[in-house]
């Protein structure tokens, strides 16, 4: 009976920290917070290309109750305009991300929430650091044995 106890309370935390029994899941939840990691390298030091170069061909964006589908290129260039006007101070984490794979271990979702500070580049004056709280849903494929973000939900806090 204690075996039993003991397997339920252990398949339930697998379920409930959404981890597959298997040797690679660790290598494969590292592998997306990385790209998390990189995301903040990114944002941080207004870097389009590392931005984009762990994205899928298209992605999918939900964001203020609209859908934006766009081409990585598209995503590129947008970011890359973004990054010369808007300076970092903070992209950090409040708390640790989730990840969740799915049981084939071929789909991911990141959830993150972030404190932000940024501000507007301006020749006249010094940069004003605006501070906010938000969050996502980040959707990942596995395509050709590398991650790829596909799809994101996103808001701000009011």
């Amino acid at each position: 009976m204690r075996n039993i106890h003991f397997a339920f309370y252990a398949l339930f935390f697998c379920l409930s920290i959404g981890c597959n029994i298997g040797s690679s899941t660790t290598e494969e939840l590292s592998a997306i917070l990385q790209i998390n990691e990189n995301h903040r390298t990114a944002h941080m030091n207004g870097d389009a290309d590392l931005f984009v170069s762990q994205m899928a061909d298209t992605i999918t964006t939900i964001q203020d109750g609209q859908v934006y589908i766009n081409s990585r290129q598209d995503t590129y260039n947008r970011f890359s305009t973004y990054f010369n006007r808007v300076k970092y101070a903070k992209w950090d984490d409040t708390q640790p991300p989730s990840v969740r794979l799915s049981p084939d271990g071929k789909m991911a979702t990141l959830i993150a929430q972030k404190e932000i500070q940024a501000g507007m580049v301006s020749e006249s004056e010094p940069i004003k650091y605006d501070t906010s709280q938000w969050a996502w849903m980040a959707s990942f494929i596995k395509d050709n044995d590398e991650w790829k973000l596909y799809a994101i939900s996103s808001g701000k806090a009011q």
